[in-house]
């Protein structure tokens, strides 16, 4: 790291993963903002999903899924919530999970999925399982996680699930829709 990020690094409650997990979930653009960015693209994220929520939601006693967390960029943000509930992260990319396990755990439950379902939870286990733009790279799976994610939601569970396209690339990355990306 240099000049700028060392700055950031230094605010931040959590480490900051390697630039090549770091940029696993989404290009950052190179130079020496990317820790910024990745920050300011995590930080946008949770308060998305804060708006989305129901305005009598409340965390306290929650179990919340980040699924397909990557190396952590939006779960990191919740770390205050993680106070009063149970914040949980998983993804299929091993480097990422191992380095969650090891930054981000605790305060926060890290676990590695397969390509297909099962989950290791039980039926009901979340009350909140929030998926940015997984499914977006799910082609022939995404039916089969859909409902296996309702399976591990309660019966008054939330899913908030993106699928990122041109109508979601400002509100989600907070940067126009590039052709290239398809």
């Amino acid at each position: 790291m240099t000049g700028r990020s060392e700055a950031v690094a230094a605010r931040e409650p959590f480490d900051l993963p390697p630039l090549s997990l770091a940029n696993r979930v989404g290009d950052l653009g190179g130079g020496d903002d990317q820790y910024l960015r990745y920050l300011e693209i995590g930080g946008r994220l949770r308060q998305a999903v804060i708006r989305t929520l129901p305005a009598d939601w409340s965390f306290d006693g929650r179990r919340v899924l980040d699924f397909g967390a990557g190396a952590g960029r939006m779960l990191r943000h919740f770390g205050a919530e993680a106070e009063v509930a149970e914040f949980w992260g998983c993804d299929l990319d091993g480097p990422s999970v191992e380095w969650m396990k090891r930054h981000l755990e605790p305060p926060f439950v890290i676990f590695a999925n397969d390509e297909e379902p099962p989950l290791a939870v039980d039926p009901g286990f979340f009350d909140l399982v929030v998926a940015v733009s997984v499914f977006t790279h799910l082609t022939t799976t995404w039916s089969s996680w859909l409902a296996e994610l309702h399976r591990v939601l309660r019966p008054d569970g939330l899913l908030l699930a993106t699928f990122m396209g041109k109508g979601m690339s400002m509100w989600v990355a907070g940067e126009p829709w590039d052709d290239r990306w398809v």
